[in-house]
């Protein structure tokens, strides 16, 4: 829609009567407004007033509006406040961030997308909706505009626009037109600080990144999601790792980082909100057994884009470890009591990697079936999947429990630091198990 900026102005009714006497004629103007009438003189000089004053107006554009509730105290728990992008630093929300140094902000970008997937029940379908970024990390940030009020809220999933507008609902902050008017005239330095820090997309930019994005092979499109991932913990992605795709559950995409041991950096999962935005989710919890899924930051697709201008060379290493052999399966690490899933999730993946003990003592680590019971939770039933042509080895004598357990390729799954340490009495009985089914 059109945003509309209401003007006030005052209206001036000149009348101009002319009396046409003998002889000659009379003329005088009578000038009426909703103020006492002024001499001449004094007239003209407030009439200079008013057109400055009116030149001064504050404009109520989107950009405006969005500064205004920057600006407002406390919003700093919703969005990044005016304050800190004017210094540049401001504090994640994410889980975890607490522990992390403040992180850097530049700009701000608000970006264009459909209400419906972000509001329901709205009254006034006649609004404008912006996603804002970057966010804090728990929760997407939108931009509601409305007639005579704005909106600044924070939400995981779509929320209901009673909801959104309760007095008590602390993650929105609405102020009406006068507010915002106030507000900007109350903080005319901060303003001027930020107000080029801050991008208001129109409708055909936003679906111009969204078609570049889609226009990206899929593997560069993982890659992306990978790289942002590790971007909002503060960290750089891991190079080395194959990450396996999982995308048999409908709109969400799964992935796993096969090298790495620490259980909430290997496992990725996102919603594709099919609104050219993606939503992640954070993994809770220290024990393989009992974790959960929280719902994260929201990303547009033109966030991640952006990646390619600062980022190029690793997300390109990604791409290239990008595995899709698994794409048709469900995230097996999505439920901890999901014990089945696993197992079968990871069977069309075993690796065939050239350092494994299997190759190096002249076995094989082709993908074979498993030949050993389900472990206790879907973390161990993913490796001990990937260690098949291991245990195999191990069965035909090449290679010994030890030599699994101290590799470079699975001895982190026996030595996790941080308590994930899978079992040499239960790799050894698999071993047995493989051993009994050859005989």
């Amino acid at each position: 829609m059109n945003n509309k900026e209401f003007w006030i102005g005052m209206s001036i009714t000149v009348v101009v009567a002319l009396l046409i006497g003998m002889g000659g004629f009379t003329g005088y103007a009578m000038v009426q407004h909703r103020l006492k009438s002024e001499p001449k003189v004094e007239s003209t000089k407030q009439s200079s007033t008013s057109k400055k004053k009116e030149a001064e107006k504050i404009k109520l554009t989107d950009k405006n509006k969005l500064i205004a509730l920057m600006e407002t105290p406390g919003i700093d728990n919703i969005g990044i406040s005016a304050e800190q992008l004017a210094k540049g630093k401001y504090q994640s929300h994410a889980v975890g961030a607490e522990n992390q140094p403040a992180r850097d902000v530049s700009k701000i970008t608000a970006e264009p997308q459909d209400v419906s997937g972000a509001i329901k029940n709205i009254p006034d379908k006649e609004v404008q909706f912006y996603a804002i970024e970057p966010n804090l990390g728990n929760a997407g940030t939108g931009l509601l505009i409305e007639k005579d009020q704005v909106t600044l809220f924070g939400a995981q999933n779509t929320v209901d626009y009673e909801t959104l507008m309760a007095a008590d609902n602390k993650a929105s902050v609405t102020l009406t037109n006068k507010q915002v008017e106030k507000t900007l005239a109350d903080n005319k330095a901060l303003t001027k600080q930020i107000e080029d820090k801050i991008d208001i997309q129109e409708q055909d930019d936003a679906s111009k990144t969204a078609q570049a994005f889609d226009d990206l092979t899929q593997p560069m499109q993982l890659a992306l999601l990978v790289n942002q991932a590790a971007k909002s913990e503060g960290a750089t992605p891991n190079l080395n790792s194959q990450y396996d795709v999982y995308l048999g559950t409908a709109n969400e995409i799964g992935i796993h980082a096969t090298d790495v041991s620490d259980m909430q950096k290997a496992n990725i999962l996102i919603t594709d909100n099919h609104n050219d935005t993606f939503t992640y989710e954070n993994l809770t919890g220290t024990s393989t057994n009992d974790y959960t899924w929280e719902k994260g930051e929201t990303v547009s697709k033109q966030t991640l884009l952006k990646a390619l201008n600062t980022d190029k060379q690793n997300i390109n290493a990604i791409a290239n470890k990008v595995n899709l052999a698994t794409s048709s399966e469900a995230f097996p690490f999505r439920d901890p009591s999901s014990q089945n899933s696993a197992e079968s999730n990871a069977a069309a993946n075993t690796e065939s990697n050239p350092n494994t003990p299997a190759n190096t003592q002249g076995g094989t680590a082709a993908n074979t079936e498993s030949k050993t019971a389900a472990p206790a939770n879907p973390v161990d039933q993913a490796h001990y999947k990937r260690m098949d042509g291991a245990i195999d080895a191990a069965a035909k004598g090449q290679v010994t429990s030890d030599d699994i357990i101290n590799s470079n390729d699975y001895g982190h799954y026996f030595n996790d630091p941080k308590g994930h340490n899978m079992s040499k009495a239960d790799l050894e009985s698999r071993i047995e198990d493989v051993k009994n089914f050859y005989n």
